[in-house]
């Protein structure tokens, strides 16, 4: 399976609530409402892209709690 690369000038956030001693994710928000997503210990991996629509699911998915 190939991946679609996130454009170069995109700049990738980490969330204040990361530390060093666990796993994390880094944001990147598109002009088009899309987020870009990537794992914080190895930007190398691909990215994963959800559209506006995924995302606000997605998002509305981890407040609410994840199933256990």
């Amino acid at each position: 399976m190939t991946y679609p690369e996130p454009p170069a000038d995109l700049v990738f956030i980490k969330s204040p609530y990361s530390s060093d001693q666990q796993g994390c994710v880094e944001l990147a928000f598109t002009d088009d409402g899309g987020v870009w997503l990537r794992d914080s210990k190895d930007s190398s991996r691909p990215a994963h892209y959800f559209n506006s629509h995924e995302w606000e699911c997605f998002s509305r998915w981890m407040a609410d709690g994840l199933p256990r």
